[in-house]
């Protein structure tokens, strides 16, 4: 699968995910390391939450009462206190925090009930 293709699935998906995002909202994939990843800022915005980042060592996703913490290098998130392992870590490159893809299906689902 191509990553333009890769990256109007990843669009198609954020905009299931929650009626507040804009329904051609796409997010660029961002290769690292020869995996798919995405800016943690980025699905934040695409679903009206905040992302808090400050700290290089831990960050949070916030969509209403909903947490997601992650953890700099990471494969296990806590998702409301619940831990979820992804098979590729949360890192930070250029200064910004970066979540694999499959962060999109394994926790956004979890967060954002109306999928």
């Amino acid at each position: 699968m191509s990553i333009s293709v890769r990256s109007a699935a990843l669009g198609l998906l954020l905009a299931c995910l929650s009626p507040l995002a804009a329904p051609a909202q796409e997010l660029p994939l961002i290769k690292h390391q020869g995996r798919p990843y995405v800016a943690l800022d980025e699905v934040a915005a695409a679903l009206k939450a905040k992302a808090e980042t400050r700290d290089s060592g831990r960050a949070r996703l916030i969509l209403g009462r909903q947490a997601v913490l992650l953890t700099r290098n990471g494969t296990q998130v806590l998702v409301n206190g619940k831990p979820l392992l992804l098979s590729a870590p949360a890192v930070v490159a250029g200064g910004e925090w970066l979540v694999p893809q499959e962060f999109l299906a394994k926790v956004i689902t979890k967060i954002a009930p109306r999928v």
